[in-house]
């Protein structure tokens, strides 16, 4: 076999692979019309409790959240949270966000903008989530 054969059939694969591999990260938003709840400290709360930490800070997102595991794992992803109203969302009787899962990247950390994170875990993660989210505030359908 020839290598520019050889070449083609690898650059053949490599396109077959990237084909099968999805790069779009699930981003689920979950609407409460109305709650007495202050909609940050009900988000540390569930957040928290499934595991989570809160990270101050991040470009991008109004709030970022960590699995908390230990240091030395590296662990890079975390999931991201745009509440609708970025100022006086505290005061609000509603909670409007949308989570995501995103990467860090290693070599800049947290002041560098985080990326979409594709994946089924990471997917199942964010759903899974939005649905404590939406259990939290009393919403009885699931998030959108």
């Amino acid at each position: 076999m020839s290598p520019s054969w050889r070449r083609g059939g690898c650059v053949a694969l490599l396109v077959a692979a990237a084909a099968c591999y999805d790069t779009r990260s699930t981003r689920v938003g979950v609407r409460v019309p109305t709650t007495g709840l202050d909609c940050v400290e009900t988000m540390n709360r569930v957040f928290g409790e499934a595991g989570f930490s809160r990270v101050d800070q991040v470009r991008g997102p109004n709030l970022f959240y960590t699995p908390r595991v230990n240091p030395g794992l590296g662990l890079l992803w975390g999931v991201g949270v745009w509440m609708e109203s970025a100022s006086g969302f505290r005061d609000q009787s509603r909670c409007d966000f949308e989570l995501q899962a995103l990467s860090i990247d290693e070599g800049c950390g947290i002041q560098c903008d985080l990326t979409p994170q594709p994946g089924a875990d990471y997917d199942r993660a964010v759903k899974d989530l939005a649905g404590r989210l939406s259990a939290a505030f009393g919403e009885r359908r699931a998030p959108e």
